[in-house]
This record gives structure tokens, C-alpha cells and sequence, in this order.
């Protein structure tokens, strides 16, 4: 994997209402980073976000799953979380750790009751959010009533970066008036024209561009100046007024794709790099972490998702939890969507929050992931942190665990003694069931245990 400065990372929490396509834009956004090589479908039960078996039965997301796409050298970082309030969790823990989201509606049914909880959320927390309206190409999709439900929900903060051509089982392109270009679809895998914009949108593309720089205008006085004395702004002058804009929670772009063909993902994904905030940095300063998810995954041990919030950190570091006061080491660092993994020596961060210290010093970094062998947990604890590879002798974790083990051992040694005590007089030994041992009593035994009558 390349390595990246910060300000070329953007962190992305993909949210929306359950059953608006967020799984299938993640796996169309793996697919333009080259991350995968063929699309999966949630029907199919194979992409690569609902991996987990619970997911695949009931086609939706449960759990809040990491990826990421490598796009025109910029590492997008995305969660996908799940859309159901039942598993709201995983999408508050995303919002934690992302400087930005993509807010993804249903054209079939415009803004829902979770899409509006999502803008709540976003609103409460100031949370920079970017829209895509997705199934375009559905039989029910309709671009005004999209329009409406979104102008009821958050009124003018909206701004129209593109409209479709053809919505419903036509669609197959869209008019951006950001590069003031028609990007036209021929097939079903995301094959793109970029072509003029046709006379007959033209007007319609000159209105809504009108709309987009008063909309990025109002952030700069700068540019506010210059359009009022030029009645113009160019595309990197636009960028820089919708950063803004985003960064404030003021302005909302709205961007159209159907992720199922790949339409409009890559620009989507484009725009995203060009607008969304960078993770802020602090270089200087000892390691920290904020862990926002930890699992448990079979022949792997437990894995700890976390974020870097400043300095470097690579794998056989030890760092202290503040709220314990206990040590733990990394026994390796991986960056990976779900089924791959990628292991880098360091990583880096962003904003502290409630950081694990270490103490050190080192430049600033990122990293995505921690893993633990199986071996170095103890064994039958769900959550327990266990004690990594390498720690002294004297490390309490270390203590806990031959503590523990020492305890699992006397126990079975009385279960052991409480069973030959209570074995028949005369009984013998059978091995049963793949090398088991079942203790069976003697014909003998049995016959002087019958009752006379």
C-alpha cells in the first residue's frame, strides 16, 4: 500500500435509512479503488461489507464494517454502517472517528423517517454531510419528489451538484454542473462518456450551476466579492466555498448515482476527495488511539478498530489505557476491508479524543487496525485483552493469566477426584465418542447392586 499524507485521507462514514443501497455503493467504491475486481450483490450474498453470516440471512447490515478505496492518490476510508435503528451503534461509533459522511436516499422513496434520525444526528453533532441519491434506475424513482422530501428536511442547505437525465429504467447519465460536463453510462459497468452538455439541459444546467456558486459564495468574503463583481467562480474557487460550506454543516451537496451499474460513483468519489475534509492533525506528541469497535474473530483472536490521533504508531508498541493504568502492546498493525488485510509498520491519526498514551515521541501517521493471535488471549474470555507476545514476566495481565489458568487447572483436578469417588466399586474405563472416557460398571457391580427380593 502507498503511503499517504494526511491531508490525501479522507475518512468516510457511509449512513443512511435500512434498504437505501449503502452496500452496494460501498462495493462499487471497492471496485473503483481496485480494491476488488468484481462486484457483489447483497442479493447474491456476496459483497464484501456483509460478510458476516447474520448479515447475509437477513440482506442487510448489522455491523459497522471498515474499507477503504485507493482513488487519484488519496486513500478514501469509509465505514459502511448498518441503516436499522437496531444497530444505530455502529453508525454513532463511525461518526466518532470520520470527518465527514455520505448520506445515501432511496430515490424510490425520498427522505425516510431514517434518513431524517441521520440528519438529526448530523445536525446535533455538526457533522459534515455529503448526499447521493442512488437507484436511479428503479422503475418508481422520481427526481421531484426527491427534490421536495429533501427541501422539506433541510431546506436551503441543499446544493445541487448534478441531476439526472432519464430517471427510472432509462437512466443512464447524469448533467454535473460543477464541471459543467454530461457524463453518459453505456453499460452496465460503469463505463463513462464525457460528452457536452445537450441543448435542450442546457438552461437547466446554467440555473442550477447559477445556484451552486451563490451557494459556495456565501462562506468566503472573498469569494462573495468576486463573484459579485465577476458574476463567476472557477471549479477549484467553488471547491473551496463547499469545503466550507460542508465543514460548517451549512450546505449539503446532493450528487446522483446508481451504484448496482456503477453510475456516478466515480465521480462521486472524486468529489469526495476534492471537498470533504482531511482528518485534522496533530504531528507532534506521543502516540494515541481511539479504539471505536472491537470483535472477536474466529482463528484470529480479538481485533480493535482504531484511529490514530497523533503521532506514529507501529506494531510491538506498548501503550497505556488512562482509564485502567494497564499496558497493552500491539502485536501488529493491518489496514484491511474485511476479507483482505494489508499489514503496514506505522500508522496515523487525527483529532484526540480518549486516547490510549504511550511514552514516546514520533511523527504523525494513521492506521486503521489491530490484530491479536489466538494464542495470546486467555483462553474463554470474550472481551478480556490478554497479555501480547513479549511482556515481562512481572506484567499483570501476564499474572492474570497463569492466575487464571492455574485456577482452571485445580478446578478440573477436583471434578477429576469427585468423579473417582463416586465411581462404582468394580467399574471399569471405555473409551467412548472419538477417544472420550465413559466409565461403565462391571456385570459384577451391577448384579451386587440389585435389590433382593
Amino acid at each position: 500500500m502507498k503511503d499517504y499524507s494526511t491531508k490525501d485521507i479522507r475518512n468516510v462514514a457511509l449512513l443512511g435509512a435500512s434498504k437505501s443501497g449503502k452496500t452496494t455503493v460501498a462495493e462499487a467504491m471497492l471496485y473503483e479503488g481496485k480494491v476488488i475486481d468484481r462486484r457483489g450483490t447483497v442479493e447474491d450474498k456476496n459483497t464484501l461489507s456483509d460478510n458476516d453470516e447474520l448479515e447475509k440471512l437477513n440482506q442487510r447490515s448489522i455491523y459497522a464494517t471498515p474499507l477503504y478505496a485507493e482513488f487519484q492518490n488519496k486513500k478514501i476510508n469509509f465505514i459502511d454502517t448498518p441503516g436499522s435503528d437496531d444497530f444505530i451503534g455502529g453508525a454513532y461509533a463511525a461518526m466518532k472517528v470520520c470527518e465527514s459522511g455520505i448520506l445515501v436516499i432511496n430515490a424510490q422513496q425520498g427522505v425516510e423517517v431514517g434518513t431524517e434520525n441521520f440528519l438529526r444526528m448530523a445536525d446535533a453533532r455538526n457533522f459534515p454531510l455529503v448526499i447521493a441519491v442512488g437507484q436511479l434506475d428503479s422503475e418508481k424513482a422520481d427526481w421531484d419528489n426527491i427534490q421536495n422530501s429533501i427541501k422539506e428536511s433541510i431546506g436551503g442547505k441543499a446544493v445541487y451538484v448534478q441531476f439526472p437525465v432519464n430517471p427510472g429504467t432509462s437512466f443512464d447519465g447524469f448533467v454535473d454542473v460543477l464541471t459543467m460536463k454530461y457524463y453518459h453510462f453505456k453499460d452496465a459497468n460503469g463505463t463513462r462518456e464525457d460528452l457536452e452538455i445537450p441543448a435542450n439541459l442546457k438552461d437547466q444546467a446554467e440555473e442550477a450551476r447559477e445556484a451552486l456558486i451563490e451557494k459556495a459564495a456565501e462562506f468566503d468574503d472573498a469569494l462573495m466579492e468576486k463573484y459579485f463583481e465577476e458574476g463567476n467562480l472557477s471549479e477549484e474557487e467553488i471547491h473551496r466555498g463547499l469545503n466550507l460550506g460542508i465543514a460548517a454543516g451549512e450546505a449539503y451537496p446532493v450528487l446522483c448515482v446508481c451504484a448496482k451499474k456503477d453510475i456516478g460513483v466515480k465521480r462521486l468519489l472524486e468529489f469526495v476527495g476534492e471537498v470533504a475534509p482531511a482528518p485534522d492533525v496533530k504531528p507532534e506528541g506521543a502516540p494515541s488511539l481511539f479504539i471505536y469497535k472491537n470483535d472477536v474473530e474466529q482463528h484470529l483472536g480479538e481485533v480493535s478498530y482504531f484511529k490514530v490521533m497523533s503521532g506514529t504508531v507501529s506494531g510491538g508498541l506498548d501503550l497505556e489505557d488512562p482509564a485502567t493504568g494497564n499496558k497493552e502492546r500491539l502485536s501488529a498493525i493491518y489496514a484491511f476491508p474485511a476479507g483482505f488485510r494489508h499489514q503496514v509498520r506505522q500508522d496515523r491519526v487525527s483529532r484526540p479524543e480518549v486516547p490510549l498514551r504511550h511514552q514516546g515521541q514520533g511523527p504523525a501517521g494513521r492506521a486503521e487496525a489491530r490484530r491479536r493471535p489466538q494464542e495470546d488471549r486467555v483462553p474463554g474470555s470474550y472481551r478480556d485483552r490478554g497479555v501480547l507476545q513479549g511482556a515481562p514476566p512481572d506484567h499483570p495481565q501476564r499474572q492474570r493469566r497463569a492466575a487464571h489458568q492455574h485456577r482452571q487447572v485445580a478446578a478440573e483436578q477436583r471434578v477429576q477426584a469427585r468423579r473417582r469417588a463416586l465411581r462404582p466399586e468394580g467399574a471399569v474405563s471405555r473409551d467412548h465418542h472419538q477417544g472420550g472416557q465413559r466409565t461403565v460398571p462391571s456385570q459384577e457391580a451391577v448384579r451386587r447392586r440389585r435389590p433382593v427380593r
